[in-house]
């Protein structure tokens, strides 16, 4: 029939679910099915919107592409699939990237080896000088 000959292929993207966070990548796949004995004759892939959160870090006319996050928002990736008589159709999928989480160091102390956790602290030096104290007046006192 005619409306079978003049038909796009039909496009899903996969791979979109989740949630990928920032710095991290996505790997997407295309798939697309033709009709009347028709073949894929192209894949393209873009970022339609939010293009400085993330990019595209492999070839863009392949079935699959993997997405690199580089900042949290929302990504929108197109597929446009075109079949050996021209006809193309695109779809589109929004990805919600997240922050990465932020990882909190303590800061270095200085002083060497670690371990004790701050015997020597003003506190203890007082402690200890009055206990040297009080027992040198007892000595004396003996």
């Amino acid at each position: 029939s005619f409306a079978t000959l003049a038909s796009p292929p039909q496009v899903a993207i996969g791979g979109a679910d989740g949630s990928p966070i920032a710095g991290g990548t996505v790997a997407l796949t295309g798939s697309a099915t033709t009709y009347g004995g028709r073949t894929i004759a192209s894949y393209r892939w873009a970022i339609t919107d939010g293009d400085s959160l993330a990019l595209i870090s492999s070839t863009t006319d392949r079935p699959g592409v993997t997405l690199q996050t580089l900042a949290a928002g929302s990504v929108t990736v197109q597929l446009t699939v075109t079949d050996s008589v021209g006809a193309s159709r695109s779809v589109e999928t929004t990805l919600t990237v997240a922050a990465a989480p932020v990882v909190v160091t303590p800061p270095e102390t200085g002083g060497g080896g670690g371990g004790g956790g701050g015997a020597m602290g003003l506190g203890w030096m007082f402690g200890l000088a009055s206990a040297i104290g009080l027992l040198a007046r007892r000595r004396l006192s003996d």
